[in-house]
């Protein structure tokens, strides 16, 4: 399995996807929640930082197989909850690190 293939797409995903944290700091900025926007740009920029250097670095081989995308799949279910229940955890909403995860795979399963 080519671990630095696996690496590169999980963080370019997961940078991907931590724009998607800027959809609630519009929210917030709307609704004038300031303290809650802060929170989700540190998410946002704690998440992109954290996967840009994998993410920015090509690997040398480029072959996806299916133990690969497999790979990759099943560690973005256990990284998005993760980075999902940092605005619950951080904010003070959800005290419990666990129940914020619980939430967050929730939120992603629609549960």
């Amino acid at each position: 399995m080519n671990k630095h293939l696996v690496a590169h797409y999980l963080c370019r995903i997961t940078a991907a996807g931590s724009l998607l944290f800027l959809v609630p700091v519009i929210i917030c900025v709307v609704y004038g929640e300031w303290e809650d926007a802060k929170i989700f740009l540190i998410v946002a920029a704690g998440t992109a930082l954290l996967s840009a250097p994998a993410a920015l670095k090509k690997p040398k081989d480029n072959d996806v197989f299916a133990r690969e995308g497999l790979m990759v799949v099943a560690l973005l279910w256990v990284l998005y909850p993760v980075a999902g229940a940092m605005p619950f955890y951080l904010s003070g909403q959800i005290p419990s690190f666990v129940d914020a995860v619980f939430e967050s795979i929730s939120g992603f399963t629609t549960t």
